[in-house]
């Protein structure tokens, strides 16, 4: 941070311990810093915060299905539901392994109504994955793919159409992608 060149205001060594001068100097320095842009180190923070939001996101209810496709209910009449942290924290430890490690997974909700006009979800999936150098990623992708579907129907009953799960390889380590 450098204050304009050719000003007529002291450097830090003339500056008197208080007063109007003083005040000048330290809200031009002030205004100075404030329009500079932040630090790489904050940038990178809100890489590192917006991929663990995306794996870890408290999210919304998702609906339990019956096979004909009608919301589930409980003895006492109540709908079943399971929070999306809950079907997040199933996806995650399915995709860890030693070879591959989620990164980033959304989970997408299309809201729509069944035959007999009650309210249903459909649940697809979108997944990247860091995988370790030497793998096969499409096998990787296809087992995943498959775990995964397996996992959205035991989790939230069968679903009416096919489920979409996609499977992204985004990174290749030479390491253990879940300690990366």
């Amino acid at each position: 941070m450098a204050l304009d060149e050719g000003t007529d205001l002291p450097d830090r060594t003339d500056l008197p311990e208080s007063g109007p001068l003083r005040s000048a100097v330290l809200e031009r320095a002030t205004s100075a810093m404030r329009a500079e842009p932040p630090d790489r180190h904050f940038d990178i923070t809100s890489t590192v915060k917006q991929r663990v939001h995306g794996l870890v996101s408290a999210g919304r209810e998702l609906v339990v299905h019956a096979p004909d496709g009608a919301p589930t209910h409980d003895a006492a009449g109540s709908r079943v539901t399971v929070a999306e942290r809950v079907l997040r924290a199933a996806v995650r430890r399915a995709v860890t392994g030693p070879d591959v490690a989620p990164d980033r997974l959304r989970v997408v909700v299309e809201e729509g109504t069944s035959p007999s006009g009650a309210p249903t979800q459909h649940v697809d999936l979108e997944l990247d994955v860091v995988a370790r150098y030497g793998t096969d990623l499409r096998r990787v992708g296809d087992e995943l793919r498959a775990d995964l579907l397996v996992l959205l129907d035991a989790t939230l009953g069968p679903a009416t159409r096919p489920r979409l799960v996609d499977v992204a390889v985004v990174d290749v380590t030479p390491d253990d992608p879940s300690e990366g």
